[in-house]
């Protein structure tokens, strides 16, 4: 596995998107009730992708949603407008909005994704950092739009 995605997972594994009750997901990490802070691990990780890769929105969304979930929501506020001028990063700011609790700003980012064609929407209705918008109205009028 490439240590580039390392920083993804830990923040997919520290919101508990990914879990080892998911085969394709199963990843060796110590017991997250350990003595060491997991989230600083996660974030020391995510800054040296960031450093390596720079600061791209596919790897700020899962940073943002990662935060807001701990409870970091300034940050993650913080990440959401730094990404939301990106062409490509509506999915992304989907995330990150949905983990604030942003519902129609979320839900805005997806008819941008949509108008924009970007192809990470197909997944929409499968992706887990997208699971608190599933019953809202407007995602089951655009996932229809879609036909999923």
């Amino acid at each position: 596995m490439s240590a580039l995605l390392l920083p993804l997972m830990d923040c997919y594994i520290l919101t508990g998107i990914m879990t080892s009750a998911n085969p394709r997901f199963r990843y060796a990490r110590p017991d997250p009730l350990e003595s060491y802070d997991t989230a600083s691990i996660t974030h020391r990780r995510v800054e040296q992708a960031i450093q390596t890769l720079g600061r791209r929105a596919w790897i700020l969304g899962p940073m943002g949603y990662a935060l807001a979930h701990a409870g970091r929501t300034v940050e993650a506020a913080n990440i959401a407008n730094e990404i939301e001028p990106s062409r490509d990063a509506a999915v992304e700011l989907a995330h990150v909005y949905t983990a604030l609790g942003d519902k129609p700003r979320a839900l805005d980012a997806l008819e941008r994704a949509y108008a924009q064609r970007i192809v990470d929407l197909n997944f929409m209705a499968v992706d887990p950092m997208l699971a608190g918008l599933r019953a809202e109205p407007r995602f089951v009028t655009l996932k229809g739009r879609m036909g999923l």
